[in-house]
């Protein structure tokens, strides 16, 4: 405060041996903040076995697995893999057909913002709002959606389930 620097400003010191054991030079420079391009982030994965599939998938059985990685992927069959969270899916924005059937995945929120998906399965899984998938700008005419043996609420029934279907998508589901 006071010292006509903004709060934010980042410094790095530099400490240079002391001429005598009284005098130590400071030097203050202002420091760059990193800037990390959208491909080379490493995606952190909140699910050991998603991350087990993608290696498969993308052939990278050890090492940080990179955004630019997962733009890479189109097609992901990730079927009966005890799969519960799917954030890092979110990176695979180049994703035309999905497999998630028979896994513990209750959230799919992430899934808004794959609008190159055609075919979802997501059949015998933990979800009852499938709000995200009406709100994915991509899911039309002629896209597909498998939602059966899922405990859906009655709004993603009644109300959502019709959206989608009046924008073309084919949504299969059990009641």
């Amino acid at each position: 405060m006071g010292s006509g620097k903004d709060s934010n400003d980042v410094f790095s010191v530099k400490i240079h041996e002391p001429v005598s054991p009284s005098t130590t030079s400071i030097s203050k420079t202002p420091k760059q903040n990193p800037t990390v391009s959208f491909n080379d982030a490493i995606v952190n994965f909140n699910d050991a076995n998603l991350e087990a599939v993608i290696r498969q998938a993308i052939n990278k059985p050890t090492g940080d697995i990179y955004r630019s990685n997962l733009q890479a992927l189109t097609e992901l069959d990730a079927n009966h893999s005890n799969i519960s969270n799917i954030h890092a899916l979110l990176y695979c924005i180049n994703l035309t057909t999905l497999y998630l059937n028979n896994n513990q995945i209750s959230d799919i929120s992430d899934l808004l913002w794959l609008t190159n998906l055609r075919t979802l399965h997501l059949s015998g899984n933990q979800i009852s709002d499938i709000s995200p998938l009406l709100a994915n700008s991509g899911l039309s005419t002629g896209d597909i959606i498998y939602l059966r043996n899922n405990p859906l609420s009655v709004t993603s029934i009644n109300s959502y389930i019709p959206q989608l279907k009046s924008r073309g998508v084919s949504v299969e589901f059990s009641e």
